[in-house]
């Protein structure tokens, strides 16, 4: 019959069990055993993380081919999200000029978001050769259709001159729309027109109101610079036109709020 002696070794770090079997004489030690544990708890949940992985690549690949196969039958979001995808190198390799194609497969369909991508790698030459014309009218086609973004880059385009003859007054058209959805960047280029006097009458007051809308959503650089401005404008009014500015803000942010 087997015997079994426990003893408990004292004034160690790690208490130590003795185990006879017969003529066999084991040691464990309590300290060791976590150790092991915790190796292997580490190691199931790297093999459980590495099958999510490969769960989640699967899936990827899956959604894929059947994004490819609705944008091979004409479907036009599936298009743009296609193009997007190879323009950010998401789940394909970086492809600008594949981008651009499913891009204006969309665009021609009238996809807003399309027609912006599309805008953009034209302003810039990303997978085609640069054409500010080019990007100013697929900007156009999407501005129309309200898109923000693509109404900010209209403005700047005919702040600037590119792709159209420098407009001012077209320019604050454009950015003024953006600036109403509550677009920081361009509710600060709608108060640098009208602090300056391009394409408007010079106002502070103005100028100041927009300045403040933006600040309240912008971050980072954007954030820095429109706030140097709004105290800039506000240092050329009154307390009252303070006042004033201030109202008007609120609530062109609480239009903005109830259409979100």
């Amino acid at each position: 019959m087997k015997k079994v002696i426990l003893i408990i070794v004292s004034g160690i770090n790690s208490i130590k069990i003795k185990i006879l079997f017969d003529r066999f004489f084991f040691k464990i030690d309590i300290a060791s055993m976590e150790e092991h544990m915790n190796k292997i708890i580490f190691s199931l949940f790297i093999l459980l993380c590495l099958t999510c992985l490969i769960a989640q690549s699967e899936d990827v690949v899956n959604n894929l081919k059947s994004m490819k196969l609705k944008a091979e039958q004409g479907d036009a979001s599936a298009q743009y999200n296609l193009g997007d995808l190879y323009e950010n190198g998401e789940g394909v390799d970086q492809d600008y000029k594949e981008a651009v194609k499913w891009y204006k497969l969309a665009a021609e369909q009238g996809f807003d978001m399309a027609q912006l991508g599309l805008g953009n790698c034209y302003k810039i030459g990303k997978g085609v050769e640069q054409d500010y014309k080019e990007a100013v009218k697929w900007y156009k086609l999407a501005a129309e259709q309200g898109e923000a973004s693509a109404q900010i880059n209209l403005g700047i385009c005919y702040h600037n001159g590119y792709g159209v003859e420098q407009d001012y007054k077209e320019s604050v058209k454009w950015c003024k729309l953006a600036a109403e959805q509550g677009e920081a960047s361009a509710q600060n280029n709608l108060g640098i027109c009208y602090e300056s006097g391009q394409g408007v009458i010079q106002d502070y007051q103005e100028a100041f109101k927009w300045y403040l809308l933006a600040s309240s959503k912008a971050s980072g650089n954007l954030l820095d610079q429109v706030s140097e401005y709004r105290d800039r404008a506000r240092n050329e009014l009154t307390q009252s036109q303070i006042d004033e500015a201030t109202r008007e803000a609120n609530e062109i942010q609480k239009r903005i709020d109830e259409k979100k």
